[in-house]
């Protein structure tokens, strides 16, 4: 009987922790914009790498803000973002699934209020180091990304900041 509740107690705690860590992954993701000018489009993968299958190509219709395609990003891994979906701000969704990008195509802006500075830190905690800053309105490189912190290069400064200071659409204020 001990045996029976202990393995019960274990399930539910293994089974617990997934469920948690679920929905923290589900909860968390910004957007960003293609900046990849190919007219054959950006390819999608199914795995962080060159070596990955092919699975999509998210369209390059033209620079005009309603052909601009947003991506929701969800992950980083070696230069390549996880996405959950693609759609340009005209609305049609273009990619509903998960894949990867390189990083290298994809830009968010920053916002803050006034257009204040925002801070920089060396890691993903507002206990680390700041480093510097960066302006409240500029458009950054996306240099890696875990739950409520993105690594963001502008200029020749890398480092992280909060995620609420990223602003994803390139057509509007998020602030």
């Amino acid at each position: 009987m001990l045996k029976k509740i202990i393995w019960i107690n274990l399930l539910l705690f293994v089974f617990g922790i997934n469920f948690i860590f679920g929905q923290e992954e589900a909860n968390c993701g910004i957007h960003g914009w293609i900046i990849d000018k190919d007219p054959k489009g950006l390819n999608v993968r199914n795995q962080p790498n060159v070596n990955g299958k092919f699975i999509a190509k998210l369209p390059h219709k033209s620079d005009q803000d309603d052909d601009i395609v947003m991506v929701y990003i969800t992950g980083y891994s070696n230069g390549w973002l996880k996405i959950a979906q693609a759609e340009p701000i005209s609305g049609e969704l273009v990619f509903d699934d998960i894949g990867w990008i390189s990083a290298k195509m994809v830009e968010t802006g920053t916002q803050s209020n006034n257009n204040s500075p925002i801070p920089l830190y060396s890691t993903a905690k507002n206990s680390s180091k700041k480093i510097g800053t960066i302006p409240g309105d500029v458009n950054v490189k996306i240099a890696g990304y875990q739950c409520g912190w993105v690594k963001v290069t502008y200029k020749n400064k890398t480092g992280w900041v909060q995620e609420k200071y990223i602003c994803g659409n390139p057509v509007t204020t998020c602030v």
